[in-house]
């Protein structure tokens, strides 16, 4: 008799879900007090962050300001966003992307010893640059299964040496699910005047990054004032951070338990952010260039196919992938660190992944 109500009825937590059968009916809920963290981290927190707090990006809409400055509208803002986040996870409708790395090329000007992105892990015979085609496939693929991308970022090496940057920057501009699309650049190459037309016709829309190396005298090859003003004259939104760098170290396996693994993926510097590459999603573009680069084998959850998935497969692979407290390959990072170094300090040689 027992046996028979099971197959009729049964209720059990399963890979972090809540899987119930009715009559033959199957049905999964996330486990919501586990995953109401997570959620709001990696999925709801950088879309306020990147539409409200975003100095270079809320300027461009009074109405932000208007919930930036008063504490109960701010309070009511952050609410709906949490609301609208959770209908969408509890209903599987396809989910918003708070900020994705779009990597466009390996090729950069500098060797910079502790790249975020490991540009210098990458031999002179393995350098790679998409084609446009391929992007504008690419991110069609993208668009089709999500709702909106809040930032799109056309980064890795430096974009400037991509001879189509200008119809990708046009193409994805283009687009009314993408609310920004920045480009971010080492300063080290002028921009054409091409590109700067462009800029200057969808300004509303594009951000430009340049990245502030100037501590580093010994680099004699940056362009920021020559960029800075050909920006500002034709009031082209961009911004010159000065961001701190950590030591980031050796890319090796260094064999850590669950727990320790779950522990550096919440310190990540990079754990709010996804980066697509030749038509595969991973958490970070480390993670792409492990996969490239080394034997090292991934599991099926912890990257995304998107031009071999269907439409459905890709939104529920999404959802996971928000859903996520750990990837196996943190295991090669040592974050957390807090020992400061020197930006952009060069190097010659070519690192390679597993070397200790």
């Amino acid at each position: 008799m027992q046996e028979i109500v099971q197959n009729l009825f049964s209720v059990k937590n399963e890979n972090n879900q809540k899987k119930i059968k009715i009559l033959g009916l199957k049905l999964s809920f996330i486990l919501l007090k586990k995953y109401k963290y997570i959620i709001y981290r990696r999925y709801v927190y950088p879309i306020i962050r990147n539409d409200l707090f975003h100095n270079a990006l809320n300027k461009r809409n009074f109405i932000n300001y208007i919930f930036l400055y008063n504490k109960r509208l701010l309070k009511l803002r952050k609410k709906i966003y949490w609301d609208i986040a959770l209908f969408k996870f509890l209903l599987r409708c396809k989910l918003d992307i708070p900020v994705i790395d779009f990597n466009i090329t390996t090729m950069c000007t500098l060797r910079c010893e502790q790249c975020g992105s490991l540009m210098p892990f990458y031999p002179k015979n393995n350098q790679w640059t998409i084609p446009f085609d391929e992007f504008k496939n690419d991110l069609d693929k993208l668009l089709s299964f999500v709702n909106i991308i809040h930032r799109l970022k056309l980064i890795v090496g430096e974009p400037l040496l991509v001879k189509d940057l200008d119809k990708m920057l046009e193409y994805a501009a283009n687009k009314k699910q993408i609310k920004t699309v920045e480009i971010t650049t080492n300063g080290t190459i002028m921009f054409s005047e091409n590109l700067l037309n462009l800029l200057t016709k969808y300004r509303k829309k594009v951000l430009v990054v340049i990245s502030n190396y100037s501590s580093n005298k010994e680099l004699k090859c940056f362009k920021y004032d020559d960029i800075k003003l050909a920006l500002e004259i034709r009031q082209i939104p961009y911004t010159f951070p000065s961001h701190p760098w950590y030591l980031r170290g050796k890319i090796y396996k260094r064999n850590r338990t669950i727990k320790d693994l779950k522990y550096v993926f919440k310190k990540c510097w990079q754990r709010d952010c996804i980066a697509l590459m030749e038509g595969k999603m991973h958490h970070c573009t480390r993670s792409i260039a492990i996969q490239r680069l080394s034997n090292y084998e991934f599991l099926p959850d912890e990257f995304i196919d998107i031009r071999k998935n269907s439409l459905r497969k890709n939104i529920n692979n999404l959802r996971r992938f928000y859903l996520k407290d750990y990837f196996r390959v943190c295991d090669f990072c040592i974050t957390p660190n807090t020992q400061r170094i020197p930006r952009a300090m060069q190097t010659a040689e070519l690192q390679k992944i597993g070397d200790k």
